[in-house]
C-alpha cells in the first residue's frame, strides 16, 4: 500500500472510531431512545460547523477548504454506519463498543506513528509561528485525557450490579 493510501486509511479509521465512540457516548447519556437520531445528527452537524468556521478563520485563505480530507469523509460515513448498527444492540454491548472505539482511536496514531507522512501543521496557519503552541499543548492534553476518563467512567458504570437491565431502566434508575 502506498503511503498516501495508508494515510487515508489511517485517517478514515481514526475518524470512524472517534465518531463511533463519541456517538455511542451520547447514546449512553440519553434516557429516551427516540431522541438518538436527532441528537447524533445535531452533534455531527455542530462539530462540522465549528470545525469549518475555525478552519476558515485560522487557516490561510488558500487552504481553508482543505480541512475536510478524503480520509475524514470516509471515516465519518463508516462511523455513521457502525454507529447505526451498534445503536440497536443492548446497552452493555454499546458500553463496551464505546470504550473500545475511544481507546482504539487514542492508540491508533501511536501504533502507526511512522506510517503517515509527518505534516508541519503550523505552516498552514496565517499567523506567526508559535501562536498555537500553548493552545496546541492544551488541546493535545485534552484529546489524550478525555477518552481515558470516559472509558474509566464506562467501565465503572458497567461494574454496577444490574446495569443495562431494561427492567431497571423502566423503574427510573439513573443511566
Amino acid at each position: 500500500m502506498r503511503p498516501d493510501r495508508a494515510a487515508v486509511l489511517i485517517e478514515a479509521a481514526q475518524s470512524a472510531l472517534q465518531l463511533t465512540g463519541v456517538g455511542l457516548f451520547l447514546v449512553l447519556l440519553l434516557r429516551d431512545r427516540r431522541y438518538i437520531g436527532g441528537a447524533v445528527l445535531l452533534l455531527i452537524g455542530a462539530a462540522l460547523l465549528v470545525k469549518g468556521v475555525a478552519a476558515m478563520l485560522l487557516l490561510k485563505p488558500a487552504l481553508w477548504d482543505a480541512w475536510l480530507k478524503p480520509g475524514v469523509s470516509i471515516g465519518i460515513a463508516t462511523g455513521l454506519l457502525v454507529l447505526l448498527c451498534i445503536v440497536f444492540m443492548p446497552r452493555p454491548v454499546q458500553l463496551a463498543a464505546c470504550a473500545t472505539a475511544l481507546l482504539a482511536s487514542l492508540l491508533l496514531p501511536i501504533l502507526v506513528s511512522d506510517l503517515p507522512p509527518a505534516r508541519a501543521s503550523l505552516t498552514l496557519f496565517s499567523w506567526r509561528y508559535g501562536h498555537l503552541l500553548n493552545f496546541n499543548g492544551l488541546t493535545q492534553s485534552m484529546l489524550l485525557a478525555w477518552p481515558l476518563a470516559v472509558a474509566a467512567w464506562l467501565f465503572a458504570l458497567a461494574g454496577r450490579p444490574g446495569w443495562g437491565d431494561p427492567r431497571e431502566r423502566r423503574a427510573g434508575a439513573p443511566l
